[in-house]
């Protein structure tokens, strides 16, 4: 599930803020973070996932012909359900249980329901301007929180911070490690794409 949310600048404009925004999985841990794993050869967290005889696994290749699992016991399932319920039935495409049997080193082909809110048409909140500057209320007081928590020595951020700070950081160019570039050409070679790292 993935959710955005307009910000203002420090000038009071909206064009070119960076959003409040996250995309997550419902699961424990991400299948895809399962998959790098695998590759790795890495153990997972016991509580990530079960193999497919239902049983608890810390073997990320294990988990993989298994099943994930939900975050934050039966609210994570609620959250789940609701997830496959949306992007599932509206679209008419497969539930997890029936993508069971797809190829686990190739993305899925899923469905997606996108809802788009206009505020200006939510005449109780009082339309962008207001809505606005409620969003900045929120997310300012919780900014302040992650300073005081920083100056403390414990690590609090909001969603996405972390990405944009290394997005700046990639677009000046960044270090690779020599036998990681060779993989990646090796997986862009194999897919029959040329790579250009």
């Amino acid at each position: 599930m993935a959710f955005a949310c307009p910000r203002k600048t420090a000038d009071g404009s909206s064009a070119g803020a960076e959003p409040f925004v996250f995309d997550q999985a419902c699961a424990t841990m991400a299948r895809g973070d399962i998959t790098l794993a695998a590759m790795d050869g890495r153990p997972i967290p016991a509580d990530a996932a079960i193999d497919a005889n239902g049983q608890p696994t810390i073997d990320a290749a294990l988990a993989l012909k298994g099943a994930q699992l939900p975050m934050a016991g039966h609210k994570g399932t609620s959250l789940a359900l609701m997830v496959e319920l949306l992007a599932a039935s509206f679209t008419g495409d497969a539930f997890a249980f029936e993508a069971a049997g797809e190829d686990s080193s190739t993305p899925t082909q899923h469905g997606e329901l996108i809802l788009a809110i206009d505020p200006e048409r939510c005449s109780a909140g009082g339309g962008r301007e207001a809505f606005l500057n409620r969003v900045e209320a929120l997310l300012q007081m919780v900014e302040a929180e992650t300073q005081a928590a920083e100056a403390s020595g414990r690590s609090m951020r909001l969603p996405s911070q972390r990405r944009f700070t290394t997005r700046k950081k990639a677009e000046e160019g960044f270090e690779i490690d020599e036998a990681l570039l060779r993989k990646c050409q090796a997986l862009g070679e194999s897919e029959g794409d040329t790579a250009r790292l």
